[in-house]
This record gives structure tokens, C-alpha cells and sequence, in this order.
């Protein structure tokens, strides 16, 4: 799995997207990774997905080199304050366009907090995007 995390990392890194603290524009066009990369990456994330994750409160995490919290892919630990028992999950809508946005439906089912520049912040995140810190 790390050579594939590697591989996407490249194609991303050679987009000018890695490390962006900025989200990207509703529209901008932008390069999906090599087809081949891009099916072993959506198998590895769709298998976390639905597999139940087994973080805890105080376990030091890190977001996977394809998950898309804003700002998150420079390898910055996060360390986990709360898991509810059940997930939070947003069905409203204030627009039909909005069931496009990955934000429509998201799972929240992990909080972190970690750094955002010289501040600690805190985040509610998808578990299957994060992974141990340093594995």
C-alpha cells in the first residue's frame, strides 16, 4: 500500500496540490492520478470505509496521502479528543446542487485536534482517511 500511496503522492505533488491550504474552487479542473493508481487507491479506501475503525481518544493519527483534509497532507499529527458512539451524519440540504459536495452525507465519525499554523485547532474528520501517525 505504500507504493501505491507513493505513486498518487507523486501525481499529486506534480499538480502543485500537496500541501494546499486551500480548497480547490467548485469546478476546477482538476487531473485524477494515473487509472491505475487511482483503482488500487479507491480498493485500499473503500475496504477502510467499511470496515469499522478502531481509533480512540488520545491516539496520535495523521491523514492518508489521499485523504482530503484541508491542509492535512504534510504529515502534521493529529491526536484524536473524541469518537461519538454514533456517527454524525448531514442529509440537510439549502440547495439540490449540494448531494454533489463530498461534504453531503459525510460519515464524522473521528475528532481531532492538532496545529493550524501557531493555533491548535480541532476538526471533525472521516476515520477511514486517517491512519496511525507514522505507519
Amino acid at each position: 500500500m505504500s507504493d501505491i500511496g507513493a505513486l498518487l503522492g507523486a501525481a499529486l505533488a506534480s499538480q502543485g496540490r500537496r500541501g494546499s491550504t486551500e480548497p480547490p474552487d467548485i469546478g476546477e479542473d482538476r487531473q485524477l492520478p494515473i487509472p491505475e493508481a487511482a483503482i488500487e487507491v479507491l480498493k485500499v479506501a473503500c475496504k477502510k470505509y467499511v470496515t469499522p475503525h478502531t481509533f480512540k481518544v488520545g491516539d496520535i493519527v495523521q491523514v492518508e496521502s489521499w485523504g482530503d483534509l484541508v491542509g492535512s497532507r504534510d504529515g502534521r499529527p493529529y491526536i484524536v479528543i473524541e469518537v461519538p458512539e454514533k456517527p454524525f451524519r448531514n442529509f440537510e440540504l439549502h440547495s439540490s446542487k449540494e448531494t454533489g459536495y463530498s461534504s453531503y452525507g459525510r460519515s464524522l465519525d473521528v475528532r481531532v485536534m492538532s496545529f493550524d499554523g501557531d493555533s491548535v485547532s480541532c476538526f471533525w474528520s472521516e476515520a477511514y482517511s486517517l491512519k496511525h501517525y507514522g505507519t
